[in-house]
Formats: C-alpha cells, structure tokens, sequence
C-alpha cells in the first residue's frame, strides 16, 4: 500500500507542471528529426529528469522506497549532469546538474535553474516561493544554528548556494554571450575577500574564461577568490573550504615555472590546473554538505 503523500508534494507539484511542460515543448526529441544525436541526447535527458522529478509529480514522500524515488542512489550516485539542446539552433548542450538532497525543494530550484538556462522565464514569485521553502526546511532541520552565533564559512556558502540556485540567471549559459568584466562580477556564487581588486581580476579572468569549461561550474559551484596563492591552498584544503572552488587573485590559466635559486623550480598552479585536480572532488564535498 503506498503511504500517502504530503502537502509540501502537493504544493512542489502544482508548481513545477507548468514549466515542465514549456521544457518539453522546447527539448522534445521530436524537434530534432534533422539532428538524431541530439534527439537521441535530449531523449535520455528527458527520461532521467521525469525519473528525478517523479516523487513530486507523484506526491510522494522522497523516503519511499519505491521504484522510481531517484534511481540513480541504487548505484551510489549523489548527482545526476543532464544536457538538453534546445529548440532553438545551438552548437553546445545546456548542462545541469541535479543532485540527491533530502529537501525536494532543492530539486524545484535545480529545474528553475535548467529552465532559465533554457530561455524558460520562472516567475519571481516563484522563485521566491521555493527560496522561502528551502529556508524553512533548513530552519526545521537544523535549529541548532541558530542557538550559535556568526555563521561558519562554510554555513554562509551553504546558504548562499540555496539561494543561487533559486534565483540563477540566464549569464550561466556560459556560450550565449561573450566574457565582459561585468557579466564575472555579476555572479552571485562568486565571492570575493577583503581587500580584492574585483574589477582587475574580472578583466583578467575575461581573457581565458571561455577555455576552463565553464559550463561545468560557472554559476553552479561556489567559488571565493583570496588574495594570495598560499591562503587559497590552505583554505581549499581546509574543513571551511568544502564544497568551494577558491582561487587566488593573481592566478592565470595555464601553469608556469619560474627559476628559484638557480636549482629549483617553482611551478605556479593557475586555473585550468586547480580546476583538473580539484572541481570533482569539490562537487562531492558540496554534495556531502548538503545531505
């Protein structure tokens, strides 16, 4: 006998149908007679996203066991990466990412996230909706942060990644638009430490961004910039760096060397390198924290 459903399901449902509906009219693989790699692409995305979004359409309580109550934690996977072409003509796939969370808000907010990728408008109201649940789960969940007194480093990211991802914006396309200083700097998962010149390494980070993949991360992982190299080290190594990508404000894109005392070198570690070695491990730490 199948246990009955909450109000909370109810309410995600009746609010994620509408622009489910606009994401089929615009991925369906009916579209893309012309293009079988794509239909076949978005066929599968479709599938895995009804499979994920199942127990909110159903009204189900996400601790059912049932069959179709996120599929993928039967192979230990925390996040699923769906990628959509859309209607319109584009070379490259939308990408995001859904992941395992006990709050089935966060999953409303990662289909508001795809759909504003999507060129589909979200409501503000709605939006604001599921931010508001999504605070309200946390505060039900977790009171003992509010008997403590300022927040961790890693509690303020955590928060700011709930409400970046209910109110991203269409700038996370990363290949719709081209890399301006002001389109960096209007990242809300992006951070910044004292004493940063933001606008020197908005410039900087203009010249190569289109090359670290940015689609991967850009808008979706947070990410502070420290100012120096040893402090950006220390801290994504640390407990309080989890779950963030932190740079330097002089890192480049590509490592270099440079001659130390004749007999050593020093390798510089820039961007694309830092970004190799650590954004997987970075994304299974922010899953982590948010189970």
């Amino acid at each position: 006998m199948k246990g009955r459903g909450t109000g909370t399901g109810t309410k995600a449902a009746a609010l994620i149908k509408p622009y489910l509906k606009k994401l089929v009219l615009q991925t369906h693989p009916d579209f893309f007679h012309g293009d079988p790699i794509k239909g076949k692409r978005n066929a599968t995305s479709l599938q895995q996203l009804y499979t994920i979004l199942n127990p909110l359409l159903k009204n189900e309580p996400l601790t059912t066991k049932s069959q179709s109550t996120f599929q993928w934690t039967k192979n230990n996977e925390q996040s699923v990466q769906l990628e959509f072409y859309a209607k319109k003509a584009r070379k490259t796939p939308i990408v995001s990412t859904f992941e395992h969370a006990p709050n089935e808000w966060q999953t409303v907010a990662s289909l508001f996230s795809l759909c504003k990728k999507l060129d589909i408008d979200v409501a503000p109201s709605d939006i604001q909706a599921v931010q508001d649940m999504i605070q309200k789960k946390e505060q039900e969940t977790t009171p003992h942060r509010h008997r403590r007194g300022r927040l961790s480093l890693r509690e303020e990211f955590a928060r700011a990644l709930h409400k970046q991802s209910s109110t991203i914006t269409k700038d996370t396309s990363t290949t719709s638009s081209p890399w301006t200083p002001n389109r960096i700097l209007g990242n809300k998962s992006l951070i910044f430490g004292p004493q940063i010149d933001k606008s020197m390494v908005a410039k900087q980070w203009c010249e190569f961004m289109s090359k670290l993949e940015p689609e991967r991360w850009w808008g979706i992982m947070p990410a502070l910039v420290v100012s120096s190299e040893n402090d950006a080290q220390n801290l994504s190594s640390s407990e309080q760096g989890r779950g963030i990508l932190v740079f330097s404000s002089d890192m480049g894109y590509d490592d270099f060397v440079i001659p130390f005392f004749t007999s050593f070198l020093y390798i510089i570690i820039e961007m694309k390198t830092y970004l190799e070695k650590n954004l997987d491990i970075k994304r299974q730490e922010r899953v982590s924290m948010m189970s």
